[in-house]
């Protein structure tokens, strides 16, 4: 098994790299989904993204991968480690640069070594150990990898950082209403009178996905998902580039945009991206603060 880091995942084509993933792994560690944030430039060493990812291959076919970033930073991770950093720099010790193995400002739980074959584990960790031995660096970090994987690492003297998150289950509900039944009266009181706010505001709502987005749909969502960082007064990860790019490559990727409009105006949207059987929301943005809208068009 023949190990080697490339600094762009242009250095394998399209091609040998689907031929290893599966359904399970898409959207977010299919090839268009990594290559569009680094050929957008939305990942680039500049803001401390410097792609260095472990492929390896039997007998030159490729047969397993990894994304791995070098880092001096730990913006877009959705993981606070500050304190980690702390610790080491009163110990007089590195923290960064640190290795990452993640998808760049997406929390989502997937593979995170890749292959179609059975592979050793110790084919996947050692090459990236040994580099880190010969270049001092403390901690490379695999963030949320799928249980199976997770099991292995335990297993392999990796050391486990848990954390929360919220995912929500269609237990098969027939309607809304049948949703609300598993809270409280309450707490179904509080959701309707937030829906009737929107519904009585007039605001209607217009869904564009692989099959009907276009370009301007792209361009109206992006002046949305500035302005939530705009309000942090904070540079958005993503660029416009990115967004052309997931457009180019829609259908696999599969979005999908939820816009809220008002007298003919979109005014709000969400984006999601849609797998096999996962619907994964990603951003949110709006032109005007109305109470509840948000609710509205991210999850109800």
């Amino acid at each position: 098994m023949k190990s080697k880091f490339i600094e762009s995942l242009s250095e394998i084509s399209s091609v040998d790299f689907n031929q290893i993933i599966d359904e399970k792994d898409k959207p977010f560690m299919s090839y268009e989904y990594l290559y569009a944030l680094e050929q957008s430039k939305s990942v680039h060493a500049n803001n401390g993204w410097q792609s260095f990812h472990l492929t390896l291959a039997e007998k030159e076919d490729l047969s397993g991968f990894i994304p791995i970033y070098k880092k001096n930073n730990s913006h877009g991770e959705f993981v606070f480690d500050h304190q980690w950093s702390y610790a080491l720099r009163r110990a007089n010790r590195d923290y960064y640069p640190k290795l990452l193995s993640a998808i760049p400002f997406t929390p989502c739980e997937t593979r995170k070594f890749i292959t179609s074959q059975s592979i050793n584990i110790e084919s996947f960790t050692k090459p990236v150990i040994d580099y880190m031995k010969k270049n001092d660096i403390e901690t490379w970090h695999i963030l949320f990898p799928d249980k199976k994987l997770a099991k292995t690492l335990i297993e392999n003297n990796f050391i486990e950082r848990s954390g929360y998150r919220f995912v929500w289950n269609n237990k098969e509900y027939e309607n809304f209403n049948d949703f609300l039944k598993i809270f409280t009266s309450r707490q179904r009181k509080n959701i309707k009178s937030e829906r009737k706010k929107i519904h009585d505001s007039g605001i209607s709502f217009s869904v564009k996905d692989n099959t009907n987005v276009t370009l301007d749909d792209w361009l109206v969502f992006y002046e949305f998902y500035k302005s939530t960082y705009h309000e942090r007064m904070q540079a958005p990860y993503l660029n416009f580039d990115f967004f052309n790019l997931v457009h180019k490559y829609k259908d696999a990727l599969c979005p999908v945009i939820f816009f809220a409009e008002l007298e003919g105006n979109k005014i709000a949207g969400s984006l999601c991206f849609q797998s096999k059987d996962t619907l994964y929301g990603r951003h949110w943005g709006s032109s005007i603060n109305i109470d509840s809208l948000h609710f509205e068009c991210c999850y109800y």
